[in-house]
């Protein structure tokens, strides 16, 4: 799984939030800064940055489910827990 292999290079998942708001902000420093003698230059270097955002963004997200299914069999197991409970409660209701 690639997004295991990411993890285990010691990328986590804010790591990847942090990416990709630094690409939001690198894409305006970059289209308010850049100086060329072509004036469309900086508006498509800017948003070629910007694009990454998304695509870090869902990298991140991925990475964060990842990390959650590390500790989830604990958190699985009590949701489990709790969803019996809450139907034995509503039997005894009825």
């Amino acid at each position: 799984m690639v997004v295991k292999k990411i993890h285990e290079a010691g990328v986590t998942s804010d790591v990847a939030y942090t990416a990709a708001f630094g690409s939001i902000l690198l894409s305006i420093g970059i289209w308010l800064t850049y100086k060329s003698d072509e004036p469309g230059h900086a508006e498509r270097l800017g948003i070629f940055v910007g694009l990454w955002a998304p695509t870090l963004a869902v990298g991140g997200l991925a990475l964060e489910r990842y990390e959650d299914s590390l500790d989830g069999h604990i958190t699985s197991a009590t949701k489990s827990v709790e969803r019996v409970e809450n139907a034995v409660k509503k039997a005894l209701e009825d």
